[in-house]
């Protein structure tokens, strides 16, 4: 488990990926954290995510076996309500099984 938050000084302007891997406008700071692709491998299915400057995000890895890990992401809608919303959130975290 790991917090992150794109640093106040970085300047790197991404535009949003869509449903379809396509960046859209307008570019915001952002930094892409975990990248991967759906079962096809298709360049369609191809994915990223990370936060936007000044969003805070929980990242909770999980080793389902077999090779594979999902990653569970909390982010709040408004970074000033991050921990409010992270303590109302593990609960139900904590509930989720997942199988290879």
């Amino acid at each position: 488990m790991v917090d992150v938050q794109v640093a106040s000084t970085w300047n790197r302007l991404c535009g949003v990926l869509d449903g379809h891997g396509v960046r859209q406008p307008p570019p915001v700071p952002y930094v892409a954290l975990v990248r991967g692709t759906g079962p096809g491998g298709q360049q369609t299915d191809q994915w990223e995510w990370g936060p936007n400057r000044p969003e805070l995000q929980r990242f909770i890895f999980v080793d389902v076996g077999g090779g594979h890990t999902v990653a569970i992401v909390l982010a709040a809608p408004v970074a000033a309500d991050f921990s409010q919303f992270v303590d109302e959130a593990t609960p139900i975290v904590q509930t989720m099984t997942f199988e290879p």
